[in-house]
């Protein structure tokens, strides 16, 4: 459903995506007034992953990823969710700090590096004008993927694509840093 709402949006058909999109929320919250915090960063995953969505696709994603955080802080992968989010609707500060947070998480929980962490660190630097820990991200993102358990995983080498075309593209920021 995210995707299809998201689609509505390029064609121009906000009223109806926005519909989907709230109708998807309100299928989030339990009867208790918790929040389904998978179901919030499930949906909000399948917008942010993808490069080239509306604005408000982004905006969408970001507040499921908000609400999921809010109903499970301690979770790495809630938090990856959130740091792409954030980074996918230019506010790569907040986005490099939480993907920071996400990596200790992820570490600690797999032993390992999550490659999502370390491609959206590695251009929230790069959009952020710090070209060198954009470099350096990019390198263990790079190792990270020649690993069995990562290197035929589809989304993951997306992201070393999109990396790759940011950081070693002059002049290839999405918008004004937000420090």
């Amino acid at each position: 459903m995210p995707r299809i709402a998201a689609q509505l949006l390029k064609s121009g058909k906000s009223d109806q995506a926005k519909y989907i999109y709230d109708e998807m929320t309100k299928s989030f919250l339990a009867d208790d007034g918790t929040w389904d915090a998978n179901g919030l960063n499930e949906s909000s995953w399948y917008i942010a992953l993808e490069q080239k969505q509306p604005v408000d696709a982004y905006a969408q994603a970001l507040a499921w990823a908000e609400r999921a955080v809010e109903a499970s802080p301690e979770n790495g992968s809630i938090l990856n969710t959130l740091g792409v989010a954030q980074y996918r609707a230019g506010h790569f500060k907040e986005a490099l700090e939480t993907l920071e947070r996400s990596v200790k998480l992820n570490s600690k929980a797999s032993g390992a590096l999550n490659p999502a962490d370390v491609a959206f660190i590695a251009m929230a630097h790069h959009q952020l004008g710090h070209p060198d820990e954009a470099r350096k991200h990019l390198e263990t993102l790079r190792d990270l993927l020649t690993w069995d358990q990562w290197k035929n995983n589809t989304d993951n080498q997306t992201f070393l694509q999109e990396a790759q075309e940011r950081i070693t593209t002059p002049d290839s920021t999405d918008e004004q840093p937000d420090e």
